[in-house]
């Protein structure tokens, strides 16, 4: 791109034609500037403090230190003075990124744009500011687009960067970082150069100094190109989202829960099914995000001609098939559950149930109800949950896995983790809400321990 004929004014004046089509900024607010020092950043806060004065709105500029590199408090500095040359109130944030990052497991990149937004929201937030401006230019978006590419993502991010995202606002996104290095020079602004942008051992910097050279000897225009092509992406996902939005309103919440018949997600298109998955996903527990991978897996669980089965996704979210619905439950880890012992004379409450163990004589006629059984004694008796693997004989009917006893009875997977098994020596010898087990029964006329099972009552 040519800038022998460089005028700042005219940039001046295009930046502020996109803020106003994009409605940055209106008037009379407050905007913090992200300032790390470096050419772009400091360009924007210049910009925006001619513009200020122009248009009516105010400037105040944030500076953070992540503490990865030596230099960074060396930056902040900079940034600091030279705001009070240009009377910008200026507001430092400090925080020890590798040791959050070693703390939370996550990766140093991840966790730098974690706190650094995280200090600029809390700092728009203390000094009132509508918008938090961010120095993204157009080689960044170029660079964020064929990132997305290589990593095999979607619509959403091969949109690139997103001019406006909630308070934050992108004034440069469609200016060249040659113009910002122009911009600079034209108005005598200094800045500082991150050592770190030149090793191409990153992949942003590897397509930046690398492969975006190359493609642009080809198209000169690359990055009207590649933004023009962000735009049209962003437009269409942003109709399949309002779409997936509209659509869930017709899925059922519940407490821990929310679910859509199967087929009706089946039925729509896949652009739309793996999006709705995502937004029932979210709906249940903020701020999840599910792989593409994740989300193919819960339509492939639609699709599957078991009736009950489950895949887990993140946490504690796991996607079931009850029949013809798809739930998607916010399930506890489960607790290291011990048996609870349960003797003659007590009333134990264990799960959603109340259990009451009395001293009897062994009644005639039917005395094996799912919920009032009775057991031949045996020792301690303990209440647990079944155990994988586990076969129970009802009177009159073969012996059967507690696993296909439960998928037999129709019981939604919900209420299979709530089974109470009853252990005798050792042995599965009743199951709560079938019965016990026929070699437990006493004979009619024999002391025996009548068990009852009633609900808790809240």
């Amino acid at each position: 791109m040519a800038v022998r004929e460089f005028n700042p004014r005219a940039l001046e004046n295009r930046v502020w034609e996109g803020i106003r089509r994009k409605n940055m900024i209106s008037g009379g607010e407050t905007v913090l500037c992200a300032v790390s020092g470096g050419a772009d950043s400091m360009a924007l806060l210049h910009l925006l403090r001619a513009l200020s004065a122009r248009y009516g709105f105010a400037v105040e500029a944030a500076s953070f230190d992540h503490c990865i590199r030596p230099e960074g408090a060396t930056d902040v500095q900079f940034v600091a003075d030279c705001c009070v040359k240009w009377g910008i109130p200026c507001h430092l944030g400090r925080e020890d990124v590798p040791a959050a990052a070693a703390e939370r497991k996550a990766g140093l990149e991840e966790t730098a744009r974690a706190l650094r937004y995280a200090f600029l929201e809390s700092t728009a937030e203390r000094i009132g500011a509508r918008r938090v401006a961010t120095a993204h230019n157009a080689d960044d978006n170029a660079e964020t687009v064929l990132l997305h590419l290589l990593r095999g993502s979607g619509l959403k991010g091969l949109g690139g960067i997103e001019p406006v995202r909630g308070r934050i606002i992108r004034p440069l996104l469609g200016v060249s970082r040659e113009e910002i290095e122009e911009y600079c020079k034209q108005c005598g602004l200094s800045y500082v150069t991150d050592a770190t942008n030149a090793d191409t051992a990153y992949t942003r910097n590897y397509l930046r100094h690398e492969v975006l050279p190359l493609l642009r000897a080809r198209n000169p225009n690359l990055l009207d190109t590649l933004s023009r092509t962000a735009r049209t992406l962003r437009r269409d996902s942003a109709y399949l989202e309002a779409e997936a939005d509209r659509l869930l309103q017709v899925a059922k919440r519940e407490p821990e829960r929310i679910s859509c018949a199967a087929a009706e997600l089946l039925a729509l298109p896949e652009a739309l099914s793996l999006r709705l998955v995502q937004r029932m996903a979210e709906t249940l527990l903020p701020g999840t995000v599910l792989s593409a991978r994740q989300r193919e897996r819960v339509l492939e669980l639609c699709r599957s001609e078991r009736p009950s089965a489950a895949c887990p996704l993140i946490g504690p979210l796991t996607a079931r098939r009850e029949y013809a619905e798809l739930v998607l439950t916010v399930e506890a880890t489960p607790e290291a559950e011990t048996s609870v012992p349960l003797r003659p004379g007590e009333r134990v409450r264990f799960r959603d149930r109340v259990l009451r163990c009395e001293e009897a004589l062994c009644p005639e006629g039917k005395f094996n109800q799912p919920r009032e059984y009775y057991l031949r004694p045996a020792g301690v008796l303990l209440l647990r949950a079944p155990r994988p693997g586990e076969h129970i004989t009802l009177p009159g009917r073969p012996r059967k896995s507690v696993k296909k006893l439960l998928s037999d009875a129709k019981l939604p997977l919900r209420q299979r983790g709530a089974v109470i098994a009853l252990e005798a020596e050792g042995v599965l010898c009743a199951l709560d809400g079938f019965g016990a087990d026929r070699h437990y029964l006493p004979k009619p006329g024999e002391r025996c321990w009548k068990i009852t099972s009633d609900p808790v009552e809240e």
